[in-house]
């Protein structure tokens, strides 16, 4: 089918139902609900011979929406139903969430290609005053379970002035599928290919599956937060059950718009929906350059839970009480070797600039140097020091995670 400006027409939408499981503040009055009766709506047959039809005219694709849909009976059934007529495609769902967790795992064997869910606030009690219901975590949960079966799924947000208009912040996830495509901003002034930056990619692209989020502000901006499951964290912190925050950074012109509140307040959420323990976080009595703002996680309420000899400190906000903590390994802040010893990963990109950095100032001032890379799980949880992705020793003994530039290492060279 063609319309009169000469597109193809291969897309059908059926409503299925005009009764709904949430009274949306937006969509109908709470006073005066639609419940219709079953006489005033198509039966399954009439979809199926109404759709049959249209397959024979070039629809494709069928979108099932409502009021609610999964609140008709035996969904299920009428999309394997539809599924199964010559012509189809894709089939597609449009619903508020609320029941598809306990639905999804049918509908998909039944056909169901992807679902559009409306989610308009993550936070609890405006979901309610929202929707008149309690229902965001069971919400969110079928939107992890339609991501873990493999299903195409879109995010529908309704703004209302004065309710959820400050939530609508552009951020986007990293995954193996974007991994290549989007700009990582932790370097944003380099137009050239950038080793780092290569490296980075390939760091995450290897840690994605372990749990790994990397979130950042769609733009071309330092905007971003990083964190991982501890257990799968390359840091030498013991904790069942936490997230690591390796970095939370806003920087520039963006700063003061609330990205870093709400980069904080993904983390916490997430780690809340997930069953966390809780978030914790490499800091220092004094603010390192290359650690995140410990004040800024203090305003959540972080604590210091850890401490080591030389002004290091484990923060962490915890849900249940329970407390991370430096392993035995990272308090000993010794090793045998006497030279200047570098201990780094490739998880930040200014790493690989550094190191040509400090091989250079070495070799023209004849200073012997060591590099340790840090490339697997294990080799992290052993470290001799703390760490975030890079370590420093002279001497012997633990100077700092801080990247060292050539006045950093005169400095420490001189001790």
């Amino acid at each position: 089918m063609i319309d009169k400006f000469g597109r193809k027409i291969d897309y059908l939408r059926i409503s299925v139902t005009e009764n709904c499981n949430l009274k949306c503040i937006y969509c109908i009055d709470e006073n005066n609900i639609l419940n219709s009766c079953n006489n005033d709506i198509l039966t399954d047959d009439e979809i199926v011979k109404i759709a049959t039809e249209c397959a024979r005219l070039g629809i494709k694709k069928i979108r099932i929406t409502g009021g609610e849909p999964l609140v008709r009976k035996n969904i299920e059934s009428l999309i394997y139903k539809l599924k199964c007529i010559n012509g189809i495609e894709e089939i597609y769902i449009t619903t508020n969430g609320v029941l598809l967790h306990t639905k999804i795992e049918d509908l998909k064997k039944n056909g169901l290609t992807g679902v559009n869910i409306s989610l308009d606030s993550l936070n609890k009690d405006r979901f309610k005053k929202l929707t008149k219901f309690d229902k965001l975590q069971d919400v969110l949960l079928s939107i992890d379970k339609a991501l873990e079966l493999g299903l195409k799924v879109k995010i529908n947000t309704v703004i209302v002035d004065d309710i959820n208009k400050d939530e609508i912040i552009d951020f986007v996830n990293l995954t193996k599928e974007n991994l290549s495509d989007e700009h990582l901003c932790c370097i944003i002034r380099s137009k050239k290919p950038h080793a780092g930056i290569d490296a980075k990619r390939q760091w995450l692209s290897d840690r994605l599956n372990e749990g790994h989020v990397f979130r950042k502000l769609n733009a071309k901006a330092t905007v971003f937060i990083e964190y991982a499951p501890l257990e799968a964290a390359w840091v030498p912190i013991i904790g069942d059950n936490y997230y690591y925050l390796y970095c939370l950074w806003v920087l520039g012109s963006p700063k003061g718009n609330g990205y870093g509140r709400a980069l904080m307040e993904y983390c916490l959420t997430d780690a809340k929906e997930k069953g966390k323990s809780g978030v914790c976080m490499l800091g220092a009595k004094k603010q390192k350059s290359w650690l995140s703002d410990q004040t800024f996680a203090k305003k959540f309420g972080f604590e210091v839970v850890d401490t080591t000899d030389n002004g290091y400190e484990l923060l962490a906000l915890s849900f249940d009480g329970t407390t991370p903590k430096f392993a035995p390994n990272a308090k000993k802040l010794e090793i045998e070797n006497k030279e200047l010893t570098i201990y780094h990963d490739m998880q930040c990109p200014y790493i690989y600039q550094y190191i040509d950095i400090i091989k250079q100032f070495c070799e023209t001032n004849d200073v012997p140097v060591s590099f340790v890379q840090v490339d697997t799980l294990q080799k992290a949880k052993e470290l001799p020091c703390v760490f975030n992705n890079f370590a420093v020793f002279y001497k012997g003994v633990f100077e700092t995670v801080n990247l060292t530039n050539t006045d950093y290492l005169k400095r420490i060279l001189k001790k």
